[in-house]
């Protein structure tokens, strides 16, 4: 292989503000040869692989050249461009990369095989091409050096129409991309941890997330969008299952009241949502959560939420009945409600002081003088451990000439109330109360100082 050399000028009559030019370029196009001269070896090196190489390559005489190179492509590839370069060997070149070329042939730089020949030295139709060939020969090693660099690394090209699904890289499509499965499989296609290949049901689409994922299928969208949905003729829309964690989780991060973390939405008359389990729904804030009550927000009727408290010990439920900032709220249960009202199908008897009449296990005689009795509304089976109050009617008997009876929570002192009272002896009376309970079931009777009554209470119903 020639390689061609820089000399020093010709008998040429070059001014001296034109000598330091001139020593610039030299040393310019001798750091560029020397690249050159790399370039063409490295080719050699990489033409016995150009058969096994991964692009198209076209053979010309003595160099590889990637296809659709030319003479002043491949000197951009190798270079760069002329222009405007700060740095390199073609540093200090002005704007024109024609202009350069043409003056450094005038200065008569260019060299060829015989460097006596004037005529080639300062002709610069002649070195021109000889200098931009050799260019190209640089930029055709370039090209094959970064080929083999691409396959040796194996790095994937993107998929895109009609190629074949491409794992670990980026597909795109225009169309839509369809697999079409038959058989009783688990499922169509899944994606899962190593490891981890048991599906609770069949899918066409499964994920599944162990030590690595937060969530075996993850939706995200923005801008009004749905992150995932799940529509279905006559099944189920979307399953989320879990052995210790939520089967399907839901965040929003609006503050817009109409935007909703989870939305069901039904037709025909059919469910919008069915909920299974021993604790099939979960409501919780991820920190401390004021009643709606105090909220600055707006928010629409129909919405259902929850508070918390900030030891997070114990939340209550709210619904929205009017649209507001904040709204009218009712509140649907917490610590500080009675929970639902559960009348009995008959009345239960559970206390009667006169000795002789049910229920005969309970403490007897006429309740008098301050005193206390503990009454079990338990007894009868009507009332459940854990009734938060009950609704009984209370009836006195044969009673003193005055006095009253306090019904309250047991386990609390007397607390100054009175549930029925009487001005007169042997007076027969009866009145409703509501009376807390205590955790079970029980509620405490207190007769006022110096009188005395037999008592009857009758249970109605409960709140629970």
């Amino acid at each position: 292989m020639t390689t061609s050399r820089l000399t020093q000028p010709c008998e040429h009559d070059v001014a001296d503000p034109d000598r330091a030019e001139l020593d610039t370029l030299q040393n310019n196009l001798r750091l560029a040869l020397d690249r050159l001269t790399a370039a063409e070896a490295r080719i050699d090196d990489l033409q016995g692989q150009r058969d096994t190489s991964a692009v198209d390559h076209t053979v010309v005489p003595g160099v590889v050249v990637a296809d659709g190179f030319g003479p002043d492509q491949a000197l951009t590839a190798a270079f760069g461009p002329f222009s405007g370069m700060d740095s390199g060997p073609f540093s200090g070149m002005d704007s024109g990369g024609d202009h350069d070329l043409d003056h450094i042939a005038e200065l008569g730089v260019l060299d060829d095989d015989n460097p006596g020949n004037d005529a080639n030295q300062t002709d610069p139709s002649v070195n021109r091409p000889r200098f931009l060939t050799r260019a190209a020969l640089a930029a055709s090693g370039a090209a094959v050096g970064a080929v083999a660099a691409s396959v040796a690394t194996a790095v994937p090209a993107a998929a895109a129409d009609g190629d074949a699904l491409l794992a670990g890289g980026i597909n795109t499509a225009t169309t839509r991309t369809v697999i079409q499965t038959s058989g009783d499989l688990e499922y169509g296609f899944g994606v899962h941890e190593a490891g981890l290949t048991a599906f609770p049901v069949q899918g066409a689409i499964s994920g599944q997330a162990g030590t690595v994922y937060d969530a075996g299928v993850l939706g995200y969208a923005t801008n009004g969008g749905t992150g995932v949905r799940g529509e279905s003729g006559s099944g189920v829309g979307v399953i989320g299952s879990s052995s210790d964690s939520y089967g399907v989780g839901a965040i929003s991060n609006a503050g817009a009241p109409t935007v909703s973390a989870f939305q069901a939405r039904a037709t025909a008359g059919a469910k919008a949502a069915t909920l299974v389990g021993p604790r099939p729904l979960h409501f919780r804030n991820e920190s401390v959560r004021l009643p709606p009550t105090q909220d600055v927000i707006a928010a629409e009727h129909g919405q259902l939420t929850a508070d918390r408290d900030g030891a997070d010990t114990s939340s209550a439920l709210w619904f929205c009945t009017n649209a507001g900032t904040p709204g009218t709220w009712r509140k649907l249960a917490g610590p500080d409600t009675a929970g639902s009202f559960h009348i009995l199908p008959s009345t239960i008897r559970v206390y009667d002081s006169r000795p002789g009449d049910p229920p005969i296990t309970v403490q007897k005689g006429t309740i008098g003088g301050a005193e206390t009795r503990a009454i079990d509304c338990k007894l009868g089976a009507g009332v459940p451990a854990g009734a938060t109050a009950v609704v009984v009617n209370l009836t006195i008997v044969d009673t003193s000439a005055s006095g009253f009876i306090a019904l309250h929570k047991s386990g609390l002192a007397w607390p100054g109330n009175s549930t029925i009272n009487w001005g007169a002896a042997n007076t027969v009376l009866a009145n409703s109360a509501v009376v807390a309970t205590d955790t079970q079931a029980r509620i405490a009777a207190t007769c006022s100082t110096g009188s005395f009554t037999h008592i009857i209470i009758d249970v109605v119903g409960y709140y629970r």
